[in-house]
């Protein structure tokens, strides 16, 4: 496999877990009641880069 294709990899495995902590961020929110302005919260923490659940587990290697 060459560097390119594991770099290609690495950032798409990277974009599912990104996509899955936002999962994971809307749940919890629904779980606690739904109201806009916390939806709204949650948006602009996800524009900022921010996610509320703990730093992943697998880091990758540089």
């Amino acid at each position: 496999m060459s560097v390119e294709q594991e770099n290609a990899i690495q950032e798409l495995i990277a974009g599912i877990y990104i996509q899955n902590l936002r999962i994971y961020d809307m749940l919890a929110i629904i779980a606690s009641g739904v109201s806009q302005t916390k939806v709204l919260e949650l948006e602009k923490l996800h524009a900022e880069g921010t996610v509320l659940c703990s730093d992943p587990a697998l880091k990758l290697e540089e």
